[in-house]
C-alpha cells in the first residue's frame, strides 16, 4: 500500500508539473504576440524593408501641396499626389521636394538605386542619385501613407535605403510550391 501510494504521490506531482508547464508556456505566447501585435501597429510594414528607417513622431497630411521636381520624375510623384485627397498650389507652404544629387553618403553598395526620403510635418524630401533610386523612393511614400476615407496620413520618417543586391529579381520555387502542368 505504501509503494502505491508513493507511486500515485509522484503521478500526481508530474500531472501538476506538466499543467503548470503548459500554463507557462501559453502566457509566454499570449505575451509574445501581444508584443508582437503592438511592434507591428507601430510600424508600417514595408516591403522590402528599408536599409536604414527612423521612425519620427511627426505625421504629413496637408490638404494642399507645393511640388519642387522636374521631368520624368515630376510625372512620377503627380501619378502619386493623384492618389490623394491634395491639391497641387505653389505657393503651399507644405513641400515635396525630389532632386538628384552626385552622391548619398553612408551607401556601401549599389549606389546608383539608393535614395534618402525623408517625412515631416512641413513636408517630404527625396534625395537620390538616379531617378531610378528616386521611384523607389516613391514606391516607399505610398506604402507609408495611410488612406481613412478622404483623409490621408503619411508617418514622419528617416529612411536611407538601397538594393542589398544588384539584381532585382523573384525565385519561384517549384519544388515547394507545385504548379499544375496541363498537358495537351
Amino acid at each position: 500500500p505504501y509503494r502505491r501510494q508513493r507511486q500515485m504521490c509522484i503521478r500526481d506531482s508530474y500531472s501538476l508539473e506538466k499543467q503548470s508547464m503548459r500554463s507557462i508556456l501559453n502566457l509566454i505566447l499570449i505575451v509574445y504576440i501581444g508584443i508582437s501585435g503592438s511592434l507591428q501597429a507601430r510600424n508600417p510594414v514595408l516591403l522590402p524593408l528599408p536599409q536604414k528607417y527612423v521612425r519620427t513622431n511627426a505625421s504629413f497630411h496637408p490638404k494642399e501641396i507645393a511640388v519642387s521636381s522636374e521631368g520624368k520624375l515630376r510625372s512620377i510623384l503627380m501619378e502619386f499626389l493623384e492618389e490623394l485627397p491634395v491639391s497641387v498650389q505653389p505657393d503651399s507652404r507644405y513641400k515635396i521636394e525630389v532632386s538628384l544629387v552626385d552622391k548619398l553618403d553612408g551607401i556601401p553598395l549599389n549606389s546608383e538605386e539608393a535614395y534618402q526620403l525623408s517625412v515631416s510635418s512641413r513636408g517630404i524630401t527625396i534625395r537620390a542619385v538616379s531617378e531610378q533610386g528616386a521611384y523607389w523612393a516613391i514606391q516607399t511614400l505610398r506604402q507609408l501613407t495611410e488612406r481613412q476615407g478622404k483623409r490621408y496620413s503619411i508617418q514622419g520618417c528617416e529612411i536611407t535605403d538601397w538594393p542589398a543586391f544588384r539584381i532585382r529579381g523573384f525565385m519561384q520555387d517549384v519544388g515547394r510550391s507545385y504548379i499544375l502542368c496541363l498537358i495537351h
